[in-house]
C-alpha cells in the first residue's frame, strides 16, 4: 500500500514537473526520481 502511494505520487510529480518545466523535465528524466530527494 505504501509503495503504491509512492508510485502514484511519483507519477503526479512527473506530470507536474513536465507541465510546469517542460525543458527541465527532459533533463530530469535522465535521472531517477529518488536521486532528487
Amino acid at each position: 500500500m505504501w509503495f503504491r502511494f509512492i508510485n502514484k505520487m511519483e507519477s503526479i510529480f512527473e506530470r507536474l514537473i513536465f507541465a510546469v518545466y517542460p525543458e527541465s523535465a527532459i533533463a530530469a528524466a535522465q535521472y531517477p526520481l529518488s536521486a532528487d530527494f
